[in-house]
């Protein structure tokens, strides 16, 4: 009994692990030819590079507190600027594959996925 125990009190910290994906980057791809750079920070804001974009804020690095997301499950939302836009999607199980759909509040909408940056 005390080995059962003692295995629980080890292991139980580690039950979750790899549930969060918060600290990890992403390559992401809108289905309008947009690509980004995301880094989902730990405290669910994130900082993102456009990198190819048909606007001129291309390469343009923006982070603050307006630019959200959350994990819940395997269903993901990401808010650019304070839900100007806002993406929706599914991760897969080994948490390193996206994909959904999104929308602005000009009623533009399309598609994205993403994919985990490893080094």
């Amino acid at each position: 009994m005390q080995k059962i125990l003692f295995f629980l009190l080890l292991a139980i910290p580690f039950l979750g692990f790899g549930q969060n994906i918060g600290g990890t980057g992403w390559k992401l791809s809108q289905s309008d030819g947009d690509k980004k750079i995301i880094i989902l920070e730990l405290d669910h804001t994130f900082t993102y590079l456009n990198v190819k974009i048909d606007q001129s804020n291309e390469r343009y690095l923006y982070s603050d507190s307006t630019e959200t997301w959350r994990l819940e499950g395997d269903n993901i939302i990401i808010s650019f600027s304070d839900g100007f836009k806002i993406h929706s999607g599914k991760i897969n199980k080994d948490k390193n594959y996206i994909w959904g759909s999104w929308v602005n509040e000009k009623g533009n909408s399309g598609t994205w996925s993403a994919e985990l940056i490893k080094f």
